[in-house]
């Protein structure tokens, strides 16, 4: 019964979210995305096949040997030896630049590329304001700052490699214009 408790406290916080859905045990295969709902008994892993028909994959608590959560990273170890490989697909980019706790932080947009220490990333209404402090050539520091109206994101794609790698990187479009933010 404890090993039952234990699964279930580390998926509660992973219910109704949406995931891209891979196994990569006993070989890779490219699911879906889709949603994860936890159920009384297991999980279910809700998605569109390639047929556009409504797809329950079914995860009894029981069959789960081990959960391995690294922020929006899961792997879920089953008995018979497959491991599904979950990426939260997240659209929310004050939430995904909340995890961007590195020494420097890079923005490159369409004119050039500024790396930032000291920075902060403070959100006031629907403003995202990205400020910090970058040397120049001359080992003159300059304040940079970077406002994103959150209701110009039409497009947010995050990469996350895992806590042992520590890269992260989000890509934004906003009216037309592309941005990356990365850190590691």
């Amino acid at each position: 019964m404890e090993k039952l408790t234990n699964v279930k406290e580390k998926l509660k916080g992973l219910n109704y979210k949406v995931y891209s859905l891979h196994m990569i045990e006993p070989k890779f295969e490219d699911l879906t995305e889709g949603s994860l709902v936890c159920k009384e008994h297991g999980i279910e892993f809700i998605y569109l096949n390639k047929d556009k028909i409504i797809t329950v994959l079914k995860l009894k608590y029981d069959d789960i040997t081990n959960i391995e959560i690294d922020n929006i990273l899961v792997n879920i170890f089953m008995s018979g030896g497959k491991v599904y490989h979950l990426n939260q697909l997240r659209q929310n980019l004050d939430e995904i630049l909340a995890d961007f706790n590195n020494e420097y932080l890079t923005i490159e947009d369409e004119q050039a590329i500024h790396i930032l220490k000291d920075y902060r990333i403070l959100k006031n209404n629907n403003i995202l304001k990205i400020t910090g402090v970058e040397m120049d050539e001359n080992n003159m520091s300059k304040s940079i700052q970077y406002k994103v109206n959150l209701d110009d994101v039409n497009n947010i794609m995050e990469d996350y490699w895992g806590q042992e790698d520590g890269f992260r990187e989000v890509f934004i479009t906003a009216n037309g214009k592309n941005m990356a933010i990365w850190c590691n």
